[in-house]
């Protein structure tokens, strides 16, 4: 059983690649942002993640499974869960060769106001996304950031100046304004966020205080904005702008390196004892961590678990952890290799 890291995650005997960013014949995309989703002639994934990605790559053939759902896909039966990240997140787990392999792509184990929990499938490969796979990322309450941002949004509004928040136009945007709901602001939105808002509508989250961004009207509203804007049309017509950037990196990051005035630490990743507990609950005797960094496979090899961390393109054995060599195969169930006919 090879898995390989090309352009996403190809696992030999499925039919499909997991979040390809380049274009496929057949991928699974655990959710829509760029970095795990592409233009693909056919696309797995839930309904919610089809009309983000609709929007944002255009029309594909699209299979969409609800979360809990057991579908046969060519030959390997998979059931997609919520992975609390953005709307319409997923998880997948796969049966190939008898083995439970559980893909989490981006994971938030707590969920939030628009996107729920991440489920814990049990499952015997963990192939897991550890952004913030450091002991250092531990990220505080949102009930704590929220007040903080609350009152810096209140004390930016007497002195006279806008409120400008800078989060990822898909999900944490939207997540942020959820979470500032009850505090009746109104929010001035890019139009790259709104669009985005219009379709979490559709899904049954209203966002109620969201508009379309008018340089005309912006007092006494909060203005969302995608990061890097600073050189936009929109960015040039707010006066007196307090900028505000919502990340997991806040952790160990100076707010004047982004020039912005103060930097928060929401993410809409798990933190480093958040993985630890996923991974643990999960059961998995065998785990694969993919993106950020390779201390929490190191942690987990250290306590005598079968871990590595996947980076670069490499081609493993999935069930000996092993490179796997050109030339050879790999044996599902003893893992010896063998030659290949005609090849000495």
């Amino acid at each position: 059983m090879i898995l390989s890291l090309r352009n996403g995650l190809q696992i030999g005997g499925v039919p499909f690649v997991l979040d390809a960013s380049r274009p496929e014949q057949f991928a699974f995309a655990s959710h829509a942002h760029a970095d795990h989703c592409g233009r693909h002639r056919r696309v797995l994934c839930t309904p919610a993640t089809a009309d983000l990605a609709r929007s944002r790559f255009g029309k594909s053939e699209t299979i969409t499974l609800v979360f809990g759902q057991i579908a046969d896909v060519e030959g390997t039966e998979v059931t997609l869960f919520s992975a609390g990240h953005v709307l319409g997140s997923a998880q997948i787990l796969m049966t190939v060769g008898g083995q439970r392999i559980l893909y989490t792509g981006d994971l938030k184990p707590a969920g939030g106001k628009t996107a729920p929990p991440a489920a814990v499938p049990t499952c015997d490969i963990l192939i897991i996304e550890t952004t913030y796979g450091r002991p250092e990322y531990v990220f505080p309450p949102v009930e704590k950031t929220i007040g903080q941002l609350v009152l810096i949004i209140k004390r930016a509004f007497i002195r006279g100046l806008t409120p400008v928040i800078l989060a990822y136009g898909l999900g944490k945007a939207q997540e942020t304004m959820a979470l500032l709901e009850d505090q009746g602001f109104a929010f001035a939105c890019h139009r790259s966020v709104y669009d985005i808002v219009e379709i979490y509508r559709k899904h049954r989250l209203p966002l109620s205080g969201a508009e379309l961004f008018s340089a005309d009207h912006l007092r006494g509203k909060v203005v969302m904005m995608p990061p890097g804007m600073s050189r936009s049309r929109e960015w040039r017509s707010i006066k007196n702008p307090y900028t505000v950037f919502l990340s997991g990196w806040a952790v160990d990051n100076s707010p004047h390196k982004l020039a912005v005035d103060l930097l928060l630490p929401l993410s809409d990743h798990a933190d480093y004892p958040q993985l630890l507990d996923f991974i643990e609950k999960t059961g998995a005797r065998i785990v694969y961590t993919v993106h950020g960094f390779s201390e929490l496979a190191d942690r987990l090899m250290a306590a005598g678990r079968q871990a590595r961390h996947l980076s670069g393109k490499a081609t493993i054995d999935m069930l000996t952890g092993r490179d796997a060599r050109p030339g050879n195969t790999y044996d599902l169930f003893d893992q010896a290799e063998k030659p290949r006919r005609g090849r000495r």
